[in-house]
């Protein structure tokens, strides 16, 4: 049987499972990773985290989740894939369904679908749909009757139609045969299996990763070898992990951090190459740039790039050869992703390591260096940006960790700072209090009620009466259990009109003034005087006509008798109020 255990495609686990912690009864059937997490539960529902720029979670908006929330309605759903921003599921009834990023047809709806969907959508009336698998661009899937299909974009031959056809946005049958036992779709390329046993690739050869053992690229599937013993096979996103008959482990393509296990870090292979002599492999996963595998025993396996702790070894150490994850013995799947992975236990619970940084492993904050066990449990997760309209996910803030500086001011001036509080998680958040600390105010009355997905402007606004540096806080509290009280720390300065920190006889007021247009206020600048004499007045300062009115005859101009210089003489007083002040 054909294992599918890829980057971005699923894991097949028993159907009768225990529950994923204490407190989380629900239980899964299939798992699928990419930079968002999909679940089958045991009855047939859909549950999603993670990443959701493009909709790609099928909840109807584009905001990440960082907690499983339910899909996919009431519908009874049989399997599911996770591609970059996409999402394929396939009903009981064998029928395919659709959600994410539709440029380029990858989402196989045709012509009149050219913008994200953020709901599961149906791909064509056919009802015999087997299995997806999705790379950066392009989609293939297999039916029931062994023949393969594909839709999407594959300038470099990812679609295995020839070199004249590079985009494709309904599903069309590749070539005639019936014979395909499986296929995975790697970053710009594609590995299947025949039912004969023999192994075929096509598209992007960059990096040897068709394993045809020469360059240049393929437009339709080129055999790879002689053997007719492969079993298992699984694309990354410039590798390849496959297995044969006798259990051994093979891989070949990019080498970036180790990650095709031969104890180098560098180099490239472009032929299928042994990893090892054992003989006991029953299952592996490529990801991104990091490999994972089990072995009979049930032990688990990873090795190549482990900066945010995909490798599940309890550090951010990379590695080049196979180390064991832990000294568990009984995993019964696995499966990576860009740079998280999901693996199955006995008992059926899933586990879940690697990059939390959109909330993929369902887990408000953090990433994981070990397998950790997952939580299906419905619960609010309140996040909040800096930022009024965050565009992407590194504008949230981290609760304790962030603090927001208001832009320097004068007394009598306000400044106010807009925050976006959001709900990314899968029940109603109330937020039940705002506060700040003294020099700053919150326009935020609670009780507020957030549903899933939801975000309100909350507006920070800074007292220009208090003169100085003040340090505060914005507190909101809500009922997210993780994150109860939610801290950014705030921080501002106020110049006073009467204060006088360097004592020139020049208040900070007017300084900061001055220096917001370029004047140099502590060292000789001839264009202070055109300032002075042109707006000065407005300023609170002398005007230029007092100025005269002090001097001997009213001159403004002295000429020296020694030097033959003309100075000008000006007295420069403290100001009460610079209101009124703008440049010159």
């Amino acid at each position: 049987m054909f294992a599918r255990n890829s980057p971005r495609r699923w894991i097949t686990v028993p159907m009768l499972l225990a529950g994923l912690c204490l407190c989380d009864p629900v239980s899964a059937s299939k798992v699928a990773v990419s930079n968002h997490t999909v679940i089958v539960t045991a009855g047939g529902g859909l549950r999603v985290a993670g990443k959701n720029g493009n909709g790609n979670l099928g909840l109807g908006d584009a905001f990440l989740r960082r907690t499983f929330c339910s899909s996919g309605g009431a519908n009874v759903w049989q399997s599911v894939w996770a591609g970059p921003s996409v999402t394929f599921a396939i009903q009981a009834d064998g029928a395919l369904w659709a959600c994410g990023n539709a440029t380029s047809g990858r989402l196989g709806l045709g012509d009149l679908v050219s913008s994200d969907l953020s709901t599961l959508t149906r791909v064509g009336t056919d009802q015999n749909w087997l299995e997806v698998t999705v790379g950066d661009r392009q989609t293939l899937a297999r039916k029931l009757d062994g023949t393969l299909w594909v839709w999407g974009s594959g300038p470099s031959g990812e679609l295995g139609l020839g070199s004249g056809i590079s985009n494709q946005n309904t599903p069309v049958q590749l070539g005639t045969d019936a014979g395909w036992l499986g296929c995975d779709a790697g970053g710009r390329h594609v590995v299947a299996i025949k039912a004969d046993g023999s192994l075929w690739s096509w598209g992007s050869n960059f990096f040897g990763q068709l394993g045809i053992g020469t360059s240049g690229n393929r437009y339709v599937p080129s055999r790879v070898g002689l053997l007719n013993d492969w079993t298992k096979i699984s694309a990354g996103g410039t590798h390849n992990l496959a297995i044969r008959a006798d259990g051994s482990l093979w891989a070949w393509g990019s080498n970036d951090a180790g990650k095709l296990g031969n104890g180098s870090a560098s180099s490239t292979v472009n032929t299928p190459t042994q990893i090892g002599t054992g003989s006991t492999w029953s299952a592996v996963s490529a990801g991104e740039n990091f490999s994972l595998a089990i072995k009979t025993d049930g032990s688990l396996w990873a090795w190549g790039l482990n900066e945010v702790g995909q490798l599940g070894l309890g550090d951010l150490t990379s590695r080049s050869a196979p180390t064991r994850v832990g000294a568990a013995s009984d995993w019964q799947s696995v499966h990576a992703g860009a740079n998280h992975a999901a693996g199955i236990r006995a008992g059926g619970a899933v586990w879940l390591w690697g990059n939390n940084a959109s909330g993929q492993l369902g887990a408000p904050t953090g990433n994981r260096l070990e397998p950790s066990l997952a939580s299906l449990a419905q619960k609010p997760v309140i996040t909040i940006s800096t930022f009024p309209n965050p565009t992407w996910d590194g504008h949230m803030a981290i609760s304790g960790q962030q603090t927001f500086a208001f832009p320097q001011t004068v007394e009598g001036i306000s400044k106010s700072a807009a925050f976006t509080v959001f709900n990314h998680g899968s029940t109603q958040l109330q937020l039940s209090d705002a506060v700040t600390g003294a020099g700053f105010s919150v326009n935020l009355d609670p009780p507020r009620m957030l549903e899933p997905g939801a975000s309100i402007l909350v507006n920070v606004s800074r007292d220009a009466f208090l003169a100085g540096a003040l340090a505060g806080s914005l507190t909101v509290s809500s009922n997210d259990p993780a994150t109860p009280v939610f801290l950014i720390h705030l921080s501002g300065t106020v110049f006073s009109f009467t204060a006088d920190a360097d004592g020139d006889e020049l208040s900070d007021a007017a300084e900061f003034k001055l220096a917001a247009h370029g004047f140099r206020v502590n060292s000789a600048d001839p264009g202070l005087l055109t300032l002075l004499r042109a707006e000065g007045h407005r300023a609170g300062l002398v005007s230029e006509g007092a100025l005269r009115a002090g001097q001997p005859g009213g001159l403004l101009l002295k000429r020296d008798e020694v030097s033959g210089k003309s100075v000008v003489r000006l007295r420069l007083e403290k100001s009460s109020s610079l209101a009124g002040f703008t440049a010159a």
